[in-house]
């Protein structure tokens, strides 16, 4: 296997208050990294190969696309600002700490840790488990929100409180089981806020109804 991640680009920014590097990472079929830290702007795009450790901080966007692996990344700490994207590939643990934040559209992980005042927006996946150590969000209703450090957007789901699980559709339809584990003073299921995505065939429905009421109207 090859031993190497290769730099695409290396670029200056130019800031008002000195001058910053961001150096970016290409990871392929094939590639391998035993740690790569990402700071001040750093970004990583991986699209194979594997890896064992992988930090992030400071702005820092990590884009997981695939992996060779089952488990291509072993370990993901994501802290002060940093962002993941996650669209495939496999990765095993990863901890949120601070603000940072994580798309989730496709791929799997195995543990999933939130912590501090970390973002979590999930559409789609496999995640084995998902705990959360952060206190409540104590907004008003009527305020936009978040009222959760977890967005939860699906077409349907089922909480069973006796073993944590939480399972239903992901808007594709593909299905999803989690296990919420509790490792803060409140209920990982607390930190969830719900988005119901309804099915195409509804969408359509309620578009031909509000055509009909429109033409009603107009007579």
């Amino acid at each position: 296997m090859k031993t190497k991640i290769l730099l695409i680009m290396m670029s200056v920014l130019f800031l008002d208050m000195g001058v910053s590097k961001a150096t970016h990472y290409l990871a392929e079929d094939g590639d391998f990294f035993s740690t790569i830290a990402l700071f001040n702007n750093d970004t990583l795009l991986m699209n194979g190969g594997n890896g064992e450790t992988l930090t992030l901080g400071d702005y820092a966007i990590a884009n997981i696309e695939n992996t060779d692996l089952p488990i291509g990344i072993t370990d993901i700490i994501s802290g002060g600002y940093g962002i993941i994207n996650i669209y495939g590939g496999g990765i095993g643990n990863i901890q949120a700490i601070n603000e940072s934040i994580i798309n989730m559209t496709g791929g799997s992980v195995n543990s999933l840790e939130m912590y501090h005042e970390s973002m979590l927006y999930l559409y789609g996946g496999n995640i084995g488990s998902l705990a959360s150590a952060q206190p409540l969000i104590l907004i008003p209703p009527e305020d936009p929100g978040p009222h959760g450090w977890i967005q939860f957007f699906c077409r349907e789901y089922d909480y069973n409180s006796d073993t944590n699980l939480l399972t239903g559709l992901w808007a594709d339809s593909s299905a999803f089981s989690i296990n919420l584990s509790d490792i803060g003073t409140y209920p990982t299921y607390d930190q969830i806020e719900f988005h119901i995505i309804p099915e195409p065939a509804t969408i359509i429905l309620l578009g031909l109804g509000g055509l009909w009421l429109g033409k009603r109207r107009s007579i």
